[in-house]
């Protein structure tokens, strides 16, 4: 025998009861902390971008996703979702970045978003190839010749002018192209990983950049572009400081 109508009916509700309830967020999708996303502190043109997930767990599903139709979502529980880079960072980019964390059930247990602005590199109007100086004929450079090579574990960079022996020099620590991002100065030869050593030598003369100051490094057009702006310079006259802004380009 079937059941009554009013038996049925209540069948039905109860169907409906338990199908609303396995899929009731407020059972199944409890609230998790607070989701932030952390960001580099600036995105600039041409340089990559770090978004990181605050909340990191293989308990989750992430997907991100973000302006100009990028977007990641992993399929299974992974480490490798907490951290994004987006690589050479365009105008395109610049606008609302969404993480969602899902849960085993398919649930969306927590969103997130973020607005990025992408700016332009730090500069002090320096042209391309040339540098300027605080003291006239002490690191005013037109870098007719530039070398950008490899070799004795280091990348070191060098411009010069038209005076024979005189040059500026960029050495990094790795004998790889640098990657785009800000270093720090420090020794001359640049031993410590995400520093470099800047130095000029002039008439016999070697004058190092003083530690911990930002030099950029960028790519555009396929190109390293290294830039610095007001440099201080160990100086022989503490009384006249030597400040030197440049801007090198890999030929």
């Amino acid at each position: 025998m079937y059941p009554s109508i009013s038996k049925r009916a209540s069948l039905v509700i109860l169907c409906l009861y338990i199908f609303l309830l396995s899929c009731s967020k407020s059972n199944n999708c409890p609230e998790t902390p607070s989701v932030i996303i952390n960001l580099n502190e600036t995105a600039i043109l041409g340089w990559p971008f770090r978004l990181e997930a605050e909340v990191q767990s293989t308990g989750y599903i992430y997907k991100w996703s973000g302006p100009n139709g990028w977007e990641k979502r992993y399929d299974t529980n992974t480490s490798d979702a907490y951290v994004q880079i987006r690589e050479n960072m365009t105008a395109a980019d610049a606008g609302e970045y969404k993480l969602q964390l899902i849960n085993a059930d398919g649930c969306v247990e927590h969103e997130e978003r973020t607005m990025v602005n992408v700016t332009s590199t730090p500069t002090c109007n320096t042209a391309a190839n040339t540098s300027t100086s605080s003291i006239g004929g002490l690191g005013n450079f037109n870098f007719v010749t530039r070398t950008f090579v490899a070799g004795n574990g280091h990348y070191a960079m060098t411009g010069r002018d038209t005076t024979p022996g005189d040059y500026m020099a960029i050495v990094f620590p790795n004998d790889i192209l640098p990657e785009p991002g800000i270093y720090e100065t420090g020794e001359q030869m640049g031993t410590e990983p995400g520093k470099v050593g800047v130095f000029i030598a002039v008439a016999a003369n070697t004058y190092l950049a003083n530690p911990g100051q930002p030099v950029f490094v960028t790519r555009v057009n396929n190109k390293i572009e290294i830039a610095f702006c007001w440099l201080h310079f160990d100086n022989l006259n503490p009384a006249n400081p030597l400040i030197i802004s440049a801007k090198i380009i890999e030929p």
